[in-house]
């Protein structure tokens, strides 16, 4: 029975102790948009972890292949990348980068305006972003 106590009490410290530590680290940044045809968040890259770079991704969500023709994420109105070089095709569940090497966001407000042709119309769509704290993050 002691044992049992112990080993039980042992488990609870180390669960308690990794949602504390994953509890501090800092939140990420998740948004949808208003149809729920784009999925997109900002989150630290984990490998390698000895860095704080974080990056940014987009997912189509509908049924069938567009032209992506922008994306630009924004820091309080503020442009801090854009891609509009080129169109990019994109098929249902399909991710893109708006960001690959960025920083760790701090408490401003973050959109993403994301335009795009479907059957020769042109779109819009932005993005607000929210912060998402996380329960159980690996520590290594």
């Amino acid at each position: 029975m002691k044992k049992t106590l112990i080993v039980l009490s042992f488990i609870f410290i180390i669960l308690i102790s990794w949602v504390l530590y994953s509890y501090t680290r800092p939140a990420i940044l998740v948004g949808k948009s208003d149809d729920g045809n784009w999925y997109a968040e900002y989150v630290p890259e984990s490998v390698p972890a000895k860095k704080d770079i974080w990056s940014g991704k987009l997912r189509w969500q509908d049924e069938g292949t567009i032209a992506v023709t922008l994306l630009e994420f924004n820091e309080n109105g503020h442009v801090l990348t854009s891609d509009d070089e080129e169109k990019v095709d994109v098929n249902p569940g399909d991710h893109l980068d708006f960001v690959a090497i960025g920083e760790r966001p701090n408490n401003s407000d973050y959109t993403l305006l994301i335009k795009w042709n479907i059957d020769g119309k042109s779109m819009e769509e932005t993005i607000n972003f929210q912060q998402k704290k996380r329960f159980f993050i690996l520590p290594f």
